[in-house]
This record gives structure tokens, C-alpha cells and sequence, in this order.
């Protein structure tokens, strides 16, 4: 890119995700994939995916093995959970975010900054590795405590069209 601004490149589990300066307009832009990058610079994008995949996959096994089993409570209590708010009707407003969620990974991105809100964020990271389940087009997403533990979980229920939240509570 001429002017002021190149195109800014990381690489990524997906692949290459490259960015635009704002600075530049749309007419302006070209199709990254007609871009000519250097072979090195790509082969340094492969290493460095395959290293931040290894990367994720310790980190994952270490967060939900940290010595400690964590006790489920499974897709049919998510089921009642839902099944229960659902008869309640009330929406809950405590997002400004509107948009759907496609996957888990949209689902506690957006659960995530309304349950560290609400109850701390110490409190909810405690409660990891979350239970996570799409039924009937809402998400279920409940807490977990280390097995032999008192207390009780987060549970967030958002509508995977629009992520309203459904029903938020925190059990004692």
C-alpha cells in the first residue's frame, strides 16, 4: 500500500487476518488474498500459528487440570434452567451488545463482561472451566466449582439471535 498506511498482518488460529488504516478508503482497498507477500513472511506466519495453537492447547489442559476436578452439572439441569426462565418472560437489560451468537466463543464473549460485572470478575474466573449449551436457540452457560467445594455457580442464559439475556442468576 502507498500513502501513509501499510497493511498490518497477524497471523491467526483462522489464518491470516490482515487490517487496513482507517486512513484509507474503500475504493481504495485491495483484496488481501491479491496481495503479494513475501514467501518468508508467510512461512513466519505458519510457524507462528502452529505455535500459538500449541500455545492455547497448554493452556487450556493447564486451566481445566489445575489439580482439581470440577463438578458439571450437565445439559439436562441447563435444560430445566432454561425451561424455568422461559416461563418467567422477563428479559433482562444488562446488555448493550445486540447482536447473534453463533458459536460458544460469541456466547461468553458476551456473558463474560455482564458476569464479571455483576459478580466479579475473581469470583467467575474461579468458576472456570464453564458449562456451555445451545438449546432451542438460547445459550445455557453455568459455572463450575472444584469437586468437594461449597457454593454455588453462575447461571447466564442469552438468546443466540439477538444475546439478550435472558435470565442471570448466582447460586449461594
Amino acid at each position: 500500500m502507498n500513502r501513509s498506511g501499510a497493511i498490518s498482518c497477524v497471523s491467526s488460529l483462522n489464518g491470516l487476518a490482515c487490517a487496513v488504516p482507517n486512513n484509507i478508503s474503500n475504493d481504495e482497498t485491495q483484496d488481501i488474498a491479491s496481495l503479494e507477500l513475501p514467501s518468508r513472511f508467510l512461512a513466519m506466519t505458519k510457524s507462528f500459528t502452529s505455535l500459538c495453537t500449541a500455545g492455547l492447547l497448554a493452556l487450556s489442559i493447564c486451566g481445566c487440570a489445575q489439580g482439581k476436578k470440577h463438578s458439571r452439572l450437565g445439559r439436562e439441569i441447563a435444560r430445566e434452567e432454561l425451561q424455568e426462565a422461559l416461563q418467567k418472560q422477563v428479559a433482562i437489560n444488562v446488555s448493550t451488545v445486540t447482536q447473534a451468537l453463533p458459536d460458544s466463543a460469541a456466547a461468553v464473549r458476551v456473558a463474560e463482561p455482564i458476569l464479571f460485572r455483576t459478580y466479579g470478575q475473581k469470583n467467575i474466573v474461579h468458576e472456570r472451566p464453564y458449562e456451555v449449551y445451545l438449546i432451542d436457540k438460547y445459550w445455557v452457560l453455568m459455572g463450575t466449582l472444584p469437586k468437594d467445594s461449597d457454593g454455588g455457580v453462575f447461571t447466564i442464559i442469552l438468546n443466540s439471535q439477538d444475546s439478550r439475556v435472558i435470565e442471570l442468576t448466582h447460586g449461594k
